[in-house]
């Protein structure tokens, strides 16, 4: 998966995990063990500027709001993001 593209991660993750993946529309309620993953492209198209007046606000706002989202056994969150390969031409 050289290019970012949502379908592809998320089609890899459901063939890695197999027979037990299930798509949820909100968080389950658990105490056992889990981990929180959040596809940060989708996470902020979804909550935009959260009322942010400035960029640091809206940061610490960006911050916060996956550990509150977060369950009761979260042990971990892990945020994807973009990712690209920079090449500079020297001519």
């Amino acid at each position: 998966m050289g290019k970012d593209n949502k379908s592809d991660f998320v089609g890899q993750l459901e063939k890695n995990v197999g027979d037990t993946w299930e798509t949820k529309h909100s968080l389950p309620l658990s105490d056992k063990s889990n981990v929180f993953l959040v596809y940060a492209m989708a996470f902020i198209q979804w909550f935009q500027h959260m009322d942010s007046n400035t960029f640091g606000e809206l940061s610490k706002k960006y911050l916060n709001k996956p550990i509150q989202m977060k369950t009761a056994g979260c042990k971990c969150i892990h945020i994807v993001g973009v990712y690209m390969t920079l090449t500079l031409d020297s001519a």
